[in-house]
């Protein structure tokens, strides 16, 4: 199951950014929060009522693009951002606070700016009726995906190293193993040895996958001007292929 798992990771997240939603720890507490209103206090109560009441999820409609600075990808910040508020009935996001941050400060307002300036179809109940309820959007800012393609084709050996170097500092009790971008390729990894036959008798262990991942941070910090997927073989090679696959579709 878990070889599973990491092959739907890896096919869903390398052609764009992972936007699933799963259970978060509390809200981180803002100033934003502190100065509520009663009222206010009694919305987003209400709201967070209505959750049993949904029959029909919001939609995205529309907004602004989300802004990834370059200064930011330069200083290798990347991650998930959790945001939380209240959609109303108008389907405009209110009451946005950080429940989940990236540990990058400028992308964690980012993100803010950008649900808040968004438009939703809002939620509605089994009569068809629009709700207001409480929600929580993920926003990605990562350098390895792409709405455009295979992300992981086009990502650079130097934003590697500086996303996996920074990565490290801000997240010092997790290990790569944790990286979102780690389980994309070590699901690729899977793939690539079922391609060869033998099952799962042929998958590699984590030990030796996690060698091969520092050796690909030191090659490519060595030669910064080459591709990820040069780095790391065999599941460069896939990537290719399916940035190959994603080209020919479009002709």
């Amino acid at each position: 199951m878990r070889t599973l798992g990491l092959l739907l990771v890896a096919f869903v997240a390398l052609s764009g950014a992972v936007a699933a939603q799963q259970s978060a720890p509390p809200p981180v507490a803002t100033d934003q929060q502190q100065t509520l209103s009663p009222a206010q206090q009694a919305e987003i109560a209400a709201g967070e009522a209505n959750r049993e009441r949904i029959v029909t999820r919001p939609r995205w409609i529309d907004g602004l693009a989300l802004d990834y600075p370059d200064a930011e990808r330069a200083l290798g910040h990347h991650g998930e951002v959790r945001v939380r508020g209240l959609i109303g009935v108008d389907g405009r996001l209110r009451y946005a606070t950080i429940e989940a941050s990236s540990r990058a400060a400028a992308l964690d307002q980012s993100a803010l700016a950008y649900i808040s300036a968004a438009t939703f179809d809002p939620a509605k109940d089994a009569n068809g009726a629009s709700i207001s309820i409480t929600t929580t959007v993920p926003v990605g800012f990562y350098s390895y995906t792409s709405n455009q393609g295979v992300g992981a084709a086009m990502y650079t050996c130097r934003q590697f190293v500086l996303d996996m170097d920074w990565w490290r500092s801000a997240f010092p009790e997790k290990t790569f193993a944790d990286h979102q971008f780690y389980l994309m390729i070590r699901g690729l990894g899977f793939l690539a040895r079922m391609g060869q036959g033998g099952g799962a008798l042929n998958v590699e262990s984590n030990e030796s996958f996690a060698r091969r991942w520092t050796q690909a941070i030191e090659t490519c910090r060595a030669h910064p001007e080459r591709r990820f997927a040069q780095a790391m073989h065999p599941e460069g090679d896939i990537i290719d292929r399916m940035q190959r696959a994603y080209e020919a579709s479009r002709h």
